[in-house]
């Protein structure tokens, strides 16, 4: 296929946009939680800014999991809005009041901050987390989860992880790191990715069985729809804050590019990506599946 050009991206400036909550009364990772259903060891804390003062979980970008796959699911997340797909509230968090601090002491991962964005994830009270959907008829959760299956074809999913909604049983992806990942494996290794490998996987029909079985062509078709309407200056202020928060931190990807560089050439796939994905999901089932 033909590819468009990268002068946009090659030429951008970021506008530097970054919005930050503050973190207080920050608490030791849930082992027990942890030990149910994530590697990454987020903590907890409180953002009192907000009324009434919210729980966010929280990852570093020296956690065990390591900066790839933080920057993955800042990516994944804030795309999953612009998609409408079923995706926690997330925000960046400045926790340099606890600058120093060790994380999960005495575990084998444990680790100590020193950057001072993190990345958080709104807590939704009282939800359980689940490695397949539940509630796949209940409300409007089919709708939603079309929308998060177009999510998932973009941007390279894998790694299932789900939460549930006491209140409305509605359902929620969540914990992408391995998200953009070749290796979409669960624990195993630190996931990794580059501009390099996701051109490798321009094309990729990755599947999902466990979605594919909750989703009705037509939502499909219409999430398709609104994925194709995602613009490149929504792409902008998606990846914008990633290298406003992070840019300063000395990242460089497996491939030997920045962090800058690697977010200009994010942006370029993405948008190759977004039509490939929505040519072909506009026709949901496919001929022949």
């Amino acid at each position: 296929m033909e590819v468009a050009s990268t002068d946009f991206w090659d030429h951008l400036s970021w506008p530097g946009n970054l919005t930050l909550l503050t973190a207080a009364e920050l608490r030791q990772p849930d082992f027990e939680g942890v030990d149910g259903g994530t590697a990454a060891l987020p903590f907890t804390v409180t953002v009192k800014e907000q009324e009434p003062p919210t729980k966010y979980w929280v990852k570093a970008l020296e956690g065990p999991e390591g900066k790839f796959a933080l920057i993955a699911e800042a990516i994944v997340s804030r795309l999953g809005k612009l998609t409408g797909a079923p995706v926690c509230e997330t925000s960046f968090i400045d926790v340099s009041a606890y600058a120093g601090n060790m994380i999960a002491p005495g575990h084998d991962s444990q680790y100590r901050l020193s950057h001072s964005v993190a990345y958080g994830s709104r807590d939704i009270p009282g939800a359980t987390s689940h490695l397949v959907i539940r509630h796949r008829t209940v409300g409007d959760n089919a709708a939603r989860l079309a929308r998060d299956y177009v999510l998932y074809e973009w941007c390279l999913g894998g790694d299932d992880q789900w939460l549930t909604d006491p209140a409305d049983r509605q359902t929620y992806s969540h914990d992408h790191g391995r998200w953009l990942s070749q290796d979409a494996m669960r624990r195993i290794d630190v996931p990794t990715w580059s501009a390099s490998t996701l051109d490798a996987e321009l094309e990729t029909h990755r599947g999902n069985h466990n979605r594919e079985t909750a989703i009705q062509p037509n939502d499909v078709r219409e999430a398709a729809a609104r994925a194709a309407n995602i613009s490149r200056n929504d792409l902008v202020a998606v990846l914008d804050p990633i290298v406003t928060a992070w840019g300063d931190a000395g990242i460089v990807f497996p491939d030997g590019l920045s962090l800058e560089a690697t977010m200009r050439r994010v942006g370029h796939w993405l948008e190759i990506r977004r039509d490939i994905v929505t040519d072909r999901l506009s026709e949901y089932p496919e001929v022949g599946t």
